[in-house]
């Protein structure tokens, strides 16, 4: 909140430099129905609906899809395999792939 005015001259100094910032707790507070998952499929465009999909599947965050390389893909175990630097959190994780 204070890098802005520091940067444009504002303010001399970050006054909260230094103080660790608290975990986020992201946790979802909205599952989709199954109408409300196919009113919304049948609004998206053909170039989005793959990522929507694999959203839907896999409860990926969007920047884990978007990034999603071929060789996190384990297609012989069925999973995508994220390292830690892919994921918002602090260790990597496996996700099934769904048929």
């Amino acid at each position: 909140m204070f890098n802005n005015p520091v940067r444009d001259g504002k303010v001399e100094k970050n006054p909260v430099r230094g103080v660790k910032q608290l975990a986020e707790n992201n946790e979802r507070k909205k599952v989709l129905t199954a109408e409300e998952w196919e009113e919304y499929k049948a609004h998206c465009s053909a170039w989005y609906l793959p990522v929507a999909i694999t959203a839907y599947r896999t409860a990926m965050r969007r920047k884990e899809i978007l990034n999603l390389m071929v060789n996190r893909l384990d297609l012989n175990e069925g999973f995508i395999r994220h390292k830690a630097e892919d994921t918002k959190i602090t260790s990597g994780r496996s996700v099934p792939i769904h048929t």
